[in-house]
């Protein structure tokens, strides 16, 4: 109910319009009905929906709704953008940007070749001093605070600041995803050596150690190591996230540090979400992103490039973006967020379904959507052969899954093989319900082991998730079966 105060009609003069012909003027009739249109404010404890539904008992209302308001599009005016940067619209940056902005509170580690300090494009964003921890000269490495590129060939670092972080609506240059999320520059290259990454764990663990909640690694190589998982380790107890480049060589061997258990590995798509022609690919990738791109450049300039270096840092980009929207969540979640909102591009890479990570980042997914995020945490084999998983042996499969995201109910998990010498004997198993960083044992699944095998034959396992027609996810582990040897503890 409300009183005549709080009810008016929209458009009072609309009962009847006149033509504005210059010879006769003709009055129209409104058959459309907006003279029948009403304004009703009402205390908003009440609620909208229960208005609405109260109004629509009424046999002489035709139609209640809320009255929407709307918001203009925000479009930046850096002159490269329409023409340059199709690659922020393939993401949905301007939908993001309608949502949020400003993520100044985040700090986005460029552990790279250094970069431009004084680009008009970037130096707003960068935190001075910087550090450079390697110096002039590789040969006689000193640290120093001067990560500022000595030539155009150092320029590798400043192509990825300008993607992470350039000031956007400034009127000069790009835009980026994040336009003011602090930049930390961490220079782990020699001045005389600028491609050459020398001390990129020394990296990672600096920017851990000061402050920075994203650490861009835009640079690998094929090999791993304890080290490495160890620094990677220990900037997760920071509470960093770490994203890498998963890698240029075009094939399905990762680089390091990107393959690293815990790492967002990024991989490359065109303007038109295909796989890039040089982009690795494969079971360790998290997600793809455009890395054919225009950037910043040394010397206050921009350029076109391309690679894995240039796709990792728009995912850092977007993460700075939904760790400003979400601030109740970890910077793993946040990864898990950009992780479970990306859109699955199988259908126009089909050589490689599966091996591009979920998808293509999708910002505005990210910023807007609430799914769950199901991952298994540990995985116990039970078998008769005391650890050997003989042929002819049911191996007993349990594991723990957790769910970093929304809680979901109803959640079914299902595990398979293309291996024609391993059976699944019972391929699914269903969860009532796993809330919000829940951890949950399951099993066991039953796996029979067929005689057809070989002697230490590695056999893949993929577990898909879903729950109803709004989640749907799925990871690859493989187990090494028919051994010819036993681990003794």
């Amino acid at each position: 109910t409300a009183d005549a105060g709080q009810i008016s009609r929209v458009f009072k003069n609309s009962i009847k319009a006149q033509t504005a012909e210059p010879i006769q003027r003709r009055v129209i009739e409104d058959t459309i009905g907006l003279d029948r249109v009403y304004h009703l404010k009402f205390d908003p404890a009440t609620g909208v929906e229960k208005v609405i539904n109260e109004l629509l008992k009424n046999p002489l209302i035709e139609y209640a709704e809320p009255s929407y308001v709307y918001y203009a599009s925000y479009i930046p005016n850096d002159p490269f953008y329409s023409g340059n940067q199709a690659y922020l619209r393939q993401v949905k940056a301007e939908q993001s940007w309608d949502l949020i902005r400003n993520s100044s509170n985040t700090i986005i580690a460029i552990v790279d070749t250094g970069t431009d300090m004084d680009h008009a494009d970037l130096k707003a964003n960068i935190l001075s001093p910087g550090i450079d921890l390697v110096g002039a000269d590789f040969a006689n490495s000193i640290e120093d605070n001067d990560p500022d590129v000595k030539s155009d060939s150092a320029g590798h670092g400043v192509m990825v600041s300008g993607i992470a972080s350039a000031i956007s609506n400034n009127g000069f240059g790009i835009a980026s995803l994040a336009s003011d999320a602090k930049l930390m520059i961490v220079k782990v290259s020699a001045d005389n050596r600028a491609r050459t990454i020398y001390r990129g764990y020394e990296g990672i663990k600096y920017a851990a150690d000061n402050g920075a909640h994203i650490i861009n690694c835009s640079w690998g190589g094929p090999a791993g190591g304890f080290f490495g998982q160890d620094i990677i380790n220990y900037a997760f107890s920071k509470g960093c996230m770490v994203i890498a480049a998963a890698g240029n060589s075009g094939s399905s061997q990762m680089d390091y540090p990107a393959a690293f258990q815990g790492v967002i590995a990024v991989a490359s798509v065109d303007i038109n979400d295909k796989k890039s022609s040089f982009s690795n690919y494969g079971n360790s990738v998290t997600l793809s992103a455009p890395g054919e791109i225009f950037t910043t450049s040394n010397g206050n300039k921009f350029t076109n490039t391309q690679g894995t270096s240039f796709s990792t840092p728009l995912v850092a980009s977007a993460a700075a973006l939904v760790r400003s929207k979400f601030p109740q969540y970890d910077m793993f979640q946040v990864g898990e967020q950009l992780r479970v909102t990306a859109d699955n591009i199988d259908s126009v890479n089909p050589a490689y379904a599966g091996q591009m990570g979920t998808g293509r980042l999708n910002v505005f997914r990210a910023l807007t959507e609430n799914l769950p995020s199901i991952r298994y945490q540990n995985i116990t084999l039970v078998d008769k052969g005391k650890g050997a998983i003989p042929v002819g042996d049911t191996l007993k499969i349990f594991m723990d899954i957790e769910n970093f995201l929304s809680p979901v109910s109803g959640l079914t998990i299902k595990l398979s093989t293309a291996n024609p010498n391993i059976q699944v004997i019972n391929e699914q198993l269903i969860l009532e319900s796993i809330g919000t960083k829940e951890l949950k044992t399951i099993g066991p699944f039953l796996v029979f082991i067929k005689p057809g095998v070989t002697d230490n034959e590695p056999v893949d396992f993929k577990l898909n998730y879903t729950s109803g027609t709004t989640y749907t996810s799925s990871e690859q582990f493989q187990v090494l079966v028919s051994r010819d040897f036993l681990n003794v503890e």
